[in-house]
């Protein structure tokens, strides 16, 4: 990326963080802070109301991804725990959450107000590499995630390969099949490029993806990570070398379709097979 234009992300970054900053102090001298939410500074990711959204993903999860309240649950991704937080209301003892995430601020508010609560939802930091949180971290094409061969019923990534590479894509899925169960669920969001989505990209200028790079489109070509739309039928095949079947796609608004669930498309797979994908 230009270094102007690195300089000016992180201006904006900045920004966001002192206006997100005045707004918690305003609350505060108000008595408006809500006790259960993070702080407005460390909801630094996605768009939309916190709380609608997360309630809005547990119903999506419940609904079609088939989440039961006895499952072993990974997030991949937790951030500041916007699906966490709705999750401990339906996913109870004997049942367990696991999350992990870039973003140490994100953890620490997480096991602080999240795990002390409710014992069986876990955080972790992991140093993976990600050019907006945690630039100097792992490469993601090859992290292997902190936890044991068929260890969850049940993972999701929501709002995660929107923003990887072809190849942390590629290992994400990987190691996602590696720690689900046989017969486990991966219910995950992508921008997927087909013949209706590419068709309707002119009309909706926000999500255009401009930028052609082989089996993806990029938001920009000076900073990757912003967004990364995929062609599904690549999709479609990094899920088959996964050991992954993809049971259902629900598209999403993105490409102007307003009665969908959700804004991103989301895909439900299935684990196949009984041995981790080599």
């Amino acid at each position: 990326m230009p270094l102007t234009k690195q300089i000016r992300r992180r201006v904006e970054r900045a920004v966001r963080y002192l206006k997100a900053g005045r707004i918690d102090l305003q609350l505060w001298i108000t008595g408006k802070t809500n006790p259960h939410a993070p702080p407005m500074r460390l909801q630094v990711t996605g768009v939309g109301d916190f709380d609608k959204i997360g309630d809005e993903f547990l119903r999506l999860l419940i609904a079609i991804g088939g989440l039961r309240p006895t499952d072993r649950v990974l997030d991949i991704g937790s951030g500041i725990g916007r699906i966490a937080l709705p999750l401990t209301g339906y996913v109870r003892t004997p049942a367990t959450y696991d999350g992990f995430d870039v973003m140490k601020g994100a953890v620490r508010w997480c096991k602080t107000n999240i795990s002390n609560r409710h014992p069986n939802f876990r955080f972790q930091h992991v140093d993976v590499s990600n050019s907006e949180y945690n630039p100097r971290g792992m490469p993601a094409s090859r992290f292997r995630f902190p936890f044991d061969d068929a260890a969850f019923d049940f993972a999701f990534a929501v709002s995660v390969f929107t923003h990887l590479m072809p190849d942390e894509t590629r290992q994400y899925l990987r190691e996602s099949s590696r720690v689900l169960i046989a017969d486990g669920r991966l219910f995950v969001t992508f921008f997927l490029l087909n013949e209706t989505s590419i068709a309707a990209l002119p009309k909706h200028g926000t999500f255009s993806f401009p930028v052609v790079q082989g089996p993806i489109r990029l938001q920009d070509a000076d900073h990757p990570a912003i967004g990364v739309a995929y062609n599904q039928d690549f999709v479609e095949e990094l899920m088959r070398d996964s050991s992954l079947v993809i049971e259902r796609i629900e598209y999403g608004q993105w490409t102007g379709r307003r009665a969908a669930p959700t804004f991103q498309d989301v895909v439900l797979c299935r684990r196949v097979g009984s041995a981790a994908p080599a």
